[in-house]
């Protein structure tokens, strides 16, 4: 078939049909253009089907699209260090870590990771305690108490959450910027341990 009458039926088919030019240029040989051709009040029929696809397709295309942006947007605010709730806990966590003792205990009793009539009655029970127990007994006590008050063990998960974000971010992001993040904490550890 020579180029012109090709091109003639292509042109024909295209618009009958609705499908592009280039496409059926590339995807449909000579013998099959002449037999769509002789079907073309066929093609025509199928046209307003073909063409309420495509707006279809485009409206869930705009829809996947605009999720998409949501997602990247949530994903921003998520790293977003300056505002970051990691960051927030992370400095604070740094903080605890550091503290000693009753201090910790304080600590955590402010944010209210440990209730305070538990935190008031555990110190009563320790201070009967020591009254009227001797060393080996107090020992055994303190343990007791130890393992009622789960200050450490949140600390713990509280580290093991940190954990879980840093090799998320590492996964999902890279090395790189959880190397960023990580120099943002540190930096603003040492600025909250100066104030």
């Amino acid at each position: 078939m020579d180029k012109h009458k090709r091109k003639r039926l292509i042109a024909a088919i295209s618009n009958a049909s609705g499908i592009a030019e280039y496409a059926l240029e590339a995807k449909i040989d000579d013998d099959d253009l002449l037999e769509i051709f002789k079907n073309l009040e066929l093609l025509k029929t199928l046209k307003p089907a073909n063409t309420y696809n495509r707006y279809k397709q485009g409206q869930r295309t705009g829809e996947a699209n605009q999720k998409l942006k949501e997602t990247q947007a949530k994903l921003q605010q998520f790293l977003d260090i300056e505002n970051s709730e990691i960051l927030s806990a992370g400095k604070w966590l740094l903080h605890a870590i550091r503290l000693k003792g009753d201090e910790r205990k304080q600590e955590l009793l402010e944010k209210n990771l440990v209730h305070k009539d538990d935190y008031n009655e555990m110190n009563l029970v320790m201070g009967e305690t020591i009254e009227k127990l001797d060393r080996g007994n107090l020992i055994a006590q303190e343990k007791s108490i130890q393992n009622n008050f789960s200050s450490s063990e949140k600390i713990d998960n509280l580290l093991f959450q940190l954990s879980q974000i840093k090799k998320h971010i590492i996964d999902k992001h890279g090395i790189e910027e959880w190397q960023k993040i990580e120099s943002k904490i540190i930096h603003n550890k040492q600025g909250y341990e100066n104030n």
